[in-house]
């Protein structure tokens, strides 16, 4: 549906659902698919999740469309 419309979904790691860490990020990504589904990334939920933003960057840079950007 989102084709036809052309229309992005986004999705945005938060803490405490299941895509507040990169890996988990990245098994969604693949799982919903590419090209009308992609991530906004937030540095700042992956800190509060006790990630490496900089290693979660790295794994889903190819999807990110959009960044927050704002301290933790």
């Amino acid at each position: 549906m989102a084709e036809k419309y052309d229309l992005i979904f986004l999705h945005e790691n938060e803490k405490d659902i299941y895509g507040d860490i990169g890996r988990r990020c990245k098994e969604i990504l693949k799982e919903v698919g590419p090209p009308s589904f992609k991530a906004i990334f937030d540095f700042a939920n992956f800190v509060q999740c006790g990630e490496d933003s900089q290693e979660c960057y790295d794994l889903l840079k190819d999807d990110i469309v959009y960044i927050h950007i704002k301290d933790v």
